[in-house]
């Protein structure tokens, strides 16, 4: 059980997947499918993907300021 549902079959794909007699194992497949998938989208990214832009810099700073403003905003009134 799965968060407290039974999984016997699922579909994936449009592909309808029963689990008969090893229901226990289906995390497994499961989480080696998710780890394929995974791989897959990891292969198709552009070659510059994971690197920051310009504008991506600017928000990651604004995102900064504001976090450290409203974190912080005790301590820098009492110093």
């Amino acid at each position: 059980m799965v968060f407290g549902a039974k999984l016997e079959k699922f579909q994936l794909m449009g592909t309808e997947i029963q689990l008969g007699a090893n229901v226990g194992k289906a995390w497994l497949v499961l989480s080696l499918l998710n780890a394929y998938l995974w791989w897959r989208y990891y292969q198709r990214l552009p070659a510059q993907a994971l690197l920051f832009d310009d504008a991506m810099e600017g928000l990651y700073d604004a995102s900064l300021r504001w976090a450290a403003i409203r974190l912080h905003t005790r301590a820098m009134k009492e110093s």
